[in-house]
């Protein structure tokens, strides 16, 4: 008895908006753990203070960007797939539509799009003064001869403490919740699934 073989599905068959947007997620929450709970932890406990310093000045923009383009490409992605649930029955944009919170798809939209609200507030304004206050910071160290966290340090380092520790502590908490969504987009993301057209057949 001779077994028919199945034909095995082409790239343009299998390159769906699921598939994409599955790679493009496991990327984002990928590389979010990664620095914020083993990447940065390793380096601290490897480098010197100025080293470790220097490393997260100049990977934390790098990371937030890439946080807030992917973010936003999985908001783009995630809206387009579902596009019919923002459209009058004749076609039309339905304006209301987006605060109809009783729908999870349309919940998810919110979801990632505080992801690319705290990512890109942290890549574009927190990010940066924490950096700025690190290096001040440093700078005061070299001219009290002490490091910061000495008892008889300036009334200067210790304005200076206390602006990064807020900064720092704001810039973290703000990450916390941009993971947290993340994951729990995922979760929604594993439930409702995007539609399988391949999305060449959807450009061409």
């Amino acid at each position: 008895m001779r077994l028919e073989t199945q034909e095995s599905p082409s790239f343009q068959d299998i390159f769906t908006f699921q598939s994409l947007y599955l790679i493009l997620y496991s990327w984002l929450l990928g590389q979010s753990i990664w620095q914020s709970f083993f990447g940065g932890v390793i380096a601290h406990r490897s480098l010197s203070r100025q080293a470790f310093s220097l490393l997260q000045a100049r990977t934390f923009p790098i990371y937030f960007l890439l946080c807030t383009t992917l973010s936003a490409i999985l908001l783009a992605l995630w809206s387009t797939a579902n596009i019919e649930v923002f459209k009058h029955d004749e076609g039309s944009f339905n304006f209301k539509s987006i605060f109809k919170l009783g729908d999870q798809v349309v919940v998810q939209c919110w979801v990632l799009l505080l992801v690319v609200v705290v990512s890109f507030v942290n890549w574009f304004y927190i990010g940066p003064n924490t950096n700025r206050l690190a290096m001040q910071r440093q700078r005061q160290e070299r001219a009290e001869a002490k490091p910061y966290y000495d008892p008889g340090v300036s009334q200067a380092m210790r304005q200076l403490n206390r602006e990064f520790g807020y900064w720092h502590g704001i810039s973290s908490l703000t990450n916390l919740i941009g993971i947290l969504a993340t994951i729990y987009h995922g979760l929604w993301f594993n439930v409702l699934g995007l539609r399988q057209r391949p999305i060449m057949a959807e450009i061409f």
